[in-house]
Formats: C-alpha cells, structure tokens, sequence
C-alpha cells in the first residue's frame, strides 16, 4: 500500500511539473491549463454532463444513450436523464479528485470552464470499478 501511495505521489508531482509547462500552451488560443478542485466541482460537472448526456446540438456518448434506454433515449431536457448524469458525473469528479486529479481548460476572458478530463493514476483502477452499482 505504501509504494502505490509513493508511486501515485511521484506521478501527481510529475503531472504538476507537466502541466506547468502546458499551462501557457493555450494562451494564444484564449485558454489556460488548469487543476481543478472540489471549489470547481458544480462547474466541472455540468461540463462533464452535457458531454456524456449530449445535447440538443452535440452527440451523446453512445453507450450511456444505450444503457438508459428507450425512455430517455435523446431526451436531454429530462429530469431522470440529467439527476442520472448529474450524480454519475460527481461521483467521477470526485473520484478523479480525491484518488487522482482533473484538469480544465479555461477560456482566459471569461474564466469559463470549457474542458476537463480526469485522471486516475496506475493502482488506482479500482475507484472506477462500477460494477458494484449494478
């Protein structure tokens, strides 16, 4: 346990150090490279959300779409839809912040979050395992 934890730090240390050299990579295209936090998550997650829920104008993630089913199939206005990918989306915000990290890309006008991804270092594979919510 003490090695995974020393690997996952050294991982996080070295991520930091990327990112910082990422961090004004956007700059010239209006966005800037950030960490988030748990302040971030309200935020991150409706981001996160309409990218996997979809929306009236972007694809959902197919998979997703499936597994609701027929009833919500498409429906992105529909409250079981969004409360479904509302939870589901916080519990990988802060899965990925609590085991790992996110990332954002915020637009450097506005401060608008844009992006995020989250990132779960090796040996931590097991916070994603969902298998347990069926």
């Amino acid at each position: 346990h003490t090695m995974r934890q020393q690997n996952s730090t050294a991982l996080l240390k070295e991520a930091t150090k990327t990112l910082a050299t990422l961090k004004d990579s956007g700059k010239a295209k209006g966005y800037d490279i950030v960490f988030l936090t748990r302040a971030d998550e309200k935020e991150a997650v409706a981001v996160i959300r309409e990218s996997f829920s979809g929306s009236p104008t972007t694809e959902p993630e197919q998979a997703f779409d499936w597994a609701l089913g027929p009833d919500l199939r498409g429906r992105f206005d529909d409250p079981t839809r969004q409360a479904f990918f509302d939870w589901y989306m916080r519990w990988v915000f802060v899965s990925c912040t609590r085991y790992g990290y996110m990332i954002g890309a915020r637009d450097t006008a506005t401060g608008e979050l844009l992006a995020c991804t989250g990132v779960l270092p090796p040996g931590r594979a097991h916070i994603a395992d969902t298998t347990s919510f069926l």
